[in-house]
């Protein structure tokens, strides 16, 4: 069973990235439904909306066998304010509104999330949201947390970074790690973690090029159960920093384009039929376009050797036996 476990529609309203903050713009325009279609025509199983801290999205298309209802949760470490998303999957409307109230503090969100058996991963780890994450926070998160993202919107340095620290962890380091910080993990063998992955699309151009494959899962329950047993398999394509700056001029351009109308234009204007088909809310499929397509985001280029060894040695340094 293939799920991307981390996608946006058009109910994702506040933007992250300071640009689309300072033309006003939402952060998708995805429309749910077209949202399950691509997600479907690129072998999707079944399809789920993860928009911030709303169930809106999932909530038009739920009534189709093949969705489910999940969101992305901003949460907050209370002493200082550092900002964490994380990802609650399959929930009720019920759950929703009690997770909207648990979500000012991340110990209270984890605690009502491990109460009502909800399986939740912590999004995209080593991204601090708001400027004040620190390795004393991701300390933390290593002992909350027993499922972390590989983020299909992020560099593959991170990734990798992210990948190498939990594989490396041992129960020293997360005995270590409560005694300094006072919380005592509430899963058997917390040091073993197990990995989700999502394309964290905005734009609807990127929806599934990463996602979450459990081999052999016959239902929604089977596919939750083989990621908590460590059988999830993230598959997809790694992003660049270009797949970021795509994604933004798209969602700029589709904010222009219902701000001013430029609709009306397209089909009278080359370059407007030129522009839209790279930026409108489409997705590239085959021919010249997907070819195009395909050398913007991932050009032949070689990464300089040990790039991102060193700030995964720093993240890493405090959780590795002494």
């Amino acid at each position: 069973m293939k799920i991307d476990l981390h996608v946006h529609s058009r109910f994702s309203i506040r933007p992250s990235q300071w640009v689309l903050q300072k033309i006003g713009c939402a952060e998708s325009f995805t429309d749910p439904q077209r949202l399950r279609e691509i997600a479907k025509e690129r072998g999707m199983s079944m399809v789920t909306i993860t928009d911030h801290n709303t169930i809106e999205g999932a909530l038009e298309i739920a009534h189709l066998p093949d969705v489910f209802v999940s969101e992305e949760v901003t949460t907050y470490f209370p002493d200082d304010g550092c900002k964490i998303h994380v990802l609650v999957f399959n929930i009720s409307e019920e759950q929703h509104r009690d997770i909207q109230k648990a979500r000012p503090s991340i110990f209270d969100l984890v605690g009502y999330l491990r109460g009502e058996g909800i399986i939740h991963a912590v999004a995209h780890p080593l991204y601090s949201t708001n400027d004040r994450m620190n390795a004393d926070h991701f300390e933390q998160l290593l002992l909350l947390f027993e499922n972390f993202e590989l983020n299909g919107a992020r560099d593959e340095g991170q990734n990798e970074m992210l990948q190498s620290i939990l594989s490396r962890l041992g129960p020293r380091d997360i005995e270590r790690l409560a005694n300094r910080h006072g919380i005592e993990p509430c899963f058997s063998e917390p040091w073993k973690k197990h990995l989700t992955g999502g394309s964290d699309d905005h734009s609807s151009l990127n929806i599934a090029r990463k996602y979450t494959e459990v081999p052999n899962a016959g239902s929604l329950n089977g596919f939750f159960k083989g990621i908590s047993d460590g059988q999830s398999r993230i598959r997809g394509m790694e992003a660049t920093p270009l797949t970021m700056s795509y994604m933004i001029y798209s969602i700029a351009y589709q904010f222009y384009c219902k701000k001013f109308g430029l609709d009306r234009h397209i089909r009278k204007d080359l370059f407007m039929r030129f522009l839209d088909g790279f930026l409108g809310n489409h997705h590239p499929d085959s021919g010249i376009k997907s070819r195009i397509y395909f050398f913007i985001l991932f050009p032949v280029c070689e990464r300089p050797a040990g790039y991102g060894k060193n700030l995964g040695e720093i993240c890493f340094h405090s959780c590795s036996p002494v």
